[in-house]
């Protein structure tokens, strides 16, 4: 059976093949075919020159249906027309389908799905409710249109996956009676629960660090940012991720005097090298605005590091609450790490109970778990 699956990515033409990073690569979407005779990812292709950390998206049995490149509602009017039609080409197609939502592509493809009455599998990896809402009418409105549009999605598939264990499911919950699983694609090898939590360093100045993509300002670097320009020692920050904030972000970090304390260090692949940034950090920091449950912060625990979130998504259900600081709090943030920066055994402790904590996320598990989700999907779709 064919599988049709929607990828968030922006993928990139370059050299006569397509290439993504992260999730959207070939080593992402082959995993599929554990299940599937062949996968389909609907996704957006631009031109452009692919960067070093960018890797292919086809190959044996994975292929590609792409829709013109776009990134906000102005550019997608110049190419809605080419699209949709696109869109309706895809839900066409023989085999299962799977939505990765909330996003633009799986709204698109979950549309036309829903007017043909095909069944759909969904993996809820966030809430966009509360990562578009905001002060103007229009993001509000935007908002509430995307959680309804989600709600209905995910109570009509045949199976789904959740990130959280309850948070998402509060919010959009599935259909009742079907195949339900929580897991996520985190990556966390089995081997990294045998290492001992690496030696906490005294401080009291401590080396900080922050992983994600730097396209969308929900990140909260600029908190953090701020939190700096208040602690009462001169922490430094290393960034591990890269994209079309980070020219601002630059920017902003030396305006506020902090430009020998903050390091970007561009992308790397998934997987070892993030471990390998992680090893040289003190405290994991996520100021999030908005999250369905981040991976970076999981495999940051997983380490045996001290980290400090927001309460939002999934994050709660991770870390308890003297880990967790207020939205958009820059003060509160700069107490947080101050507080642990001259208190090694509490950053221990902090290590010590991360690691626990994510045992259950071990990749033996995750594959287990999500191999079982794509075999749900493929027994419950109707042809």
């Amino acid at each position: 059976m064919k599988l049709t699956v929607t990828s968030e990515y922006h993928c990139v033409a370059d050299e006569g093949e397509i290439w993504s990073v992260d999730r959207g690569t070939y080593a992402a979407q082959s995993k599929f075919l554990d299940v599937f005779d062949e996968v389909t990812v609907f996704c957006r292709v631009g031109p452009g020159k692919r960067s070093d950390v960018m890797q292919k998206v086809t190959g044996d049995g994975v292929s590609i249906v792409a829709v013109p490149d776009f990134d906000d509602p102005r550019s997608f009017l110049r190419v809605a027309g080419g699209t949709m039609a696109v869109a309706r080409v895809a839900a066409s197609a023989q085999g299962a389908f799977l939505l990765h939502a909330p996003g633009t592509m799986a709204s698109l493809l979950g549309s036309q799905l829903r007017r043909r009455r095909r069944t759909f599998g969904i993996e809820v990896v966030g809430d966009p409710g509360e990562s578009l809402a905001g002060a103007t009418v229009a993001s509000k409105v935007i908002a509430s249109l995307a959680s309804r549009q989600l709600r209905r999605l995910s109570s009509e598939a045949c199976a789904s996956r959740y990130v959280t264990e309850w948070v998402l499911q509060e919010h959009y919950p599935p259909a009742a009676g079907s195949p339900t699983f929580v897991a996520s694609d985190v990556d966390v090898p089995d081997s990294v629960f045998l290492e001992p939590v690496p030696t906490t360093r005294p401080g009291p100045v401590l080396e900080l660090g922050f992983v994600g993509m730097l396209h969308r300002p929900y990140k909260g670097l600029d908190v953090l940012f701020d939190a700096l320009c208040q602690t009462r020692h001169p922490h430094r920050l290393g960034i591990l991720g890269d994209g079309t904030l980070r020219g601002d972000l630059a920017a902003r970090a030396a305006a506020q005097g902090l430009g020998d304390r903050v390091t970007f260090l561009g992308a790397v692949p998934t997987g070892e090298p993030v471990r390998a940034f992680l090893a040289t950090i003190d405290l994991f920091v996520q100021p999030s605005r908005t999250e369905g449950l981040p991976r970076a912060l999981i495999e940051a625990m997983a380490t045996g590091l001290p980290c400090l979130a927001t309460p939002v998504g999934g994050v709660p259900e991770m870390l308890d609450g003297y880990a967790l600081v207020p939205v958009d709090d820059s003060g509160a943030l700069a107490r947080a790490i101050d507080a642990l920066a001259v208190d090694p055994p509490l950053r221990a402790a902090h290590a010590e109970r991360n690691r626990m904590k994510t045992r259950g996320y071990a990749q033996s598990t995750m594959d287990e778990l999500n191999r079982s989700f794509r075999a749900a999907i493929r027994d419950t779709t109707v042809p």
